[in-house]
């Protein structure tokens, strides 16, 4: 088990702390965080350093560009031989830009920082659920809602009906973003989410997954 988890904005030492507890039941044998100007990434898990490193779960740093990748869950494809397969995905990256998207296979969720973007990406049928809000002047996502919502900050407005759903649900077959809470909305399977500035949700494996909802 490992989660992925985050903010893009200025730093907030508090808030990042926040978000490690409430999913410290995810694993704590790794844990690794990347703070910058414009985002902080975080990612932990109870695998061992060897057993992340054949998932593919983890982070790493390009070391001459401004440039990061973080990744919780299994990448299955593409993987290289014996070379890791972050540092792998992010020389693809720089080549491809996000045309690399629509070829990852997997069950993951993951975060690619380019200097001040941050692409967060879910995988193409939805094995792994990722949660996002915008409050204040931070733009939050976890792949638990408690992850965001363990933040005293953020609303805590329900959603109409919230009681009679599951709010972890989104399976790959329930193609809705609602969460429990309003401000909280589940990243759609087979999409991205852009952040510069303002986040806006993309395509990412519309072409290539038969779970990803078509465009529009």
């Amino acid at each position: 088990m490992s989660a992925l988890y985050g903010f893009y904005g200025p730093k907030d030492p508090e808030l990042i702390a926040t978000m490690r507890g409430a999913l410290s039941h995810r694993g704590e044998a790794l844990c690794s965080e990347e703070v910058t100007e414009s985002a902080t990434i975080g990612v932990v898990s109870h695998h061992t350093q060897a057993t992340c490193e054949r998932l593919g779960t983890g982070h790493w740093k390009d070391p001459e560009r401004d440039l990061s990748i973080t990744l919780s869950g299994q990448l299955l494809a593409p993987r290289p031989g014996a070379e890791p397969a972050l540092p792998h995905l992010l020389r693809r990256y720089q080549d491809e830009g996000i045309a690399l998207f629509k070829h990852l296979r997997g069950a993951f969720v993951m975060a690619i920082r380019d200097g001040a973007t941050l692409h967060l990406v879910r995988d193409g049928v939805g094995a792994r659920t990722l949660v996002w809000g915008h409050h204040g002047s931070h733009t939050r996502f976890a792949v638990e809602s408690k992850g965001i919502l363990s933040d005293r900050r953020f609303p805590r407005r329900l959603r109409p009906g919230a009681v009679f759903t599951r709010e972890w649900g989104a399976y790959p077959w329930e193609r809705s973003s609602r969460v429990t809470a309003v401000d909280a909305t589940f990243i759609v399977v087979g999409f991205f989410l852009y952040g510069k500035r303002m986040p806006r949700l993309c395509a990412a494996f519309a072409r290539r997954s038969r779970w990803a909802p078509a465009r529009g």
